[in-house]
C-alpha cells in the first residue's frame, strides 16, 4: 500500500501510529524508515492534518470516478505524445477536457522551443469521452500530407472517412476496410 492510499483508508487514526516505509527506485538502492502520524505544528499546522489530507486526496472516489475506455484511446495518446517528441512550434492534440480538474499539462512548445504550461482550472469539468482527433502525418502520392485516426465522439465518422480506413470502438479496423495505419 502507497502511503496516500494509506491516509486515504485511516486518515485521522493514523495519529501516533508508527508506519514503515520503504522506498526503493529501479536501481540497486531503497531505503526504509518510519513515520509516525502526528498533529503538525507551526505555521502551517491546519493545511497539513492528516484529516485534510484525506478530504483533499478522495482516492476511492476519484477511482470510482473512472471511465472505462477501449485500449485504442491509450495507443492514439501514446503515439500523439511520440509524433510531437522533439518538435517546437507546435499544440498538443489531446483534449484538456478529458484532464483531471487541477492538472497540469503542456499548453504549447514555442519555436524556441521553449515549454509553457498551464493548469486545468479546480472548477473545470472532465469529460473522459470528449472527442480525441489524431492527425497522423503521412505522405500521399503526390507528396502531401494526410490526416490520421479519430477517437470518440461525432467527429469519429468524419475523421475516419478522411483517413481511408474505419476504426470501430474497440479499436479494430471495421470489417472491409484497411487496417488503421
Amino acid at each position: 500500500m502507497n502511503l496516500t492510499s494509506l491516509v486515504d483508508e485511516l486518515g485521522e487514526r493514523l495519529r501516533g501510529k508508527k508506519v514503515t516505509v520503504f522506498s526503493y527506485g529501479s536501481g540497486s538502492i531503497a531505503s526504509m524508515y518510519e513515520i509516525r502520524g502526528r498533529v503538525p505544528t507551526g505555521p502551517l499546522n491546519k493545511r497539513f492534518t492528516l484529516e485534510r489530507i484525506q478530504a483533499t486526496v478522495q482516492l476511492q472516489r476519484r477511482l470510482a470516478s473512472r471511465a472505462d475506455l477501449p485500449p485504442i484511446e491509450l495507443s492514439l495518446a501514446l503515439e500523439a505524445r511520440a509524433l510531437a517528441h522533439g518538435l517546437s512550434g507546435t499544440k498538443p492534440q489531446y483534449p484538456i477536457s478529458r484532464l483531471w480538474p487541477g492538472a497540469f499539462y503542456l499548453e504549447s512548445v514555442a519555436p524556441n522551443g521553449a515549454r509553457n504550461y498551464a493548469r486545468k482550472p479546480m472548477d473545470a469539468a472532465m469529460d473522459p469521452r470528449a472527442p480525441f482527433a489524431l492527425v497522423r502525418p503521412r505522405s500521399n502520392s503526390q507528396g502531401s500530407i494526410e490526416v490520421g485516426a479519430a477517437c470518440g465522439g461525432a467527429d469519429e465518422e468524419r475523421e475516419e472517412k478522411q483517413q481511408g480506413a474505419a476504426i470501430a470502438p474497440n479499436g479494430m479496423a471495421a470489417a472491409g476496410a484497411p487496417p488503421a495505419p
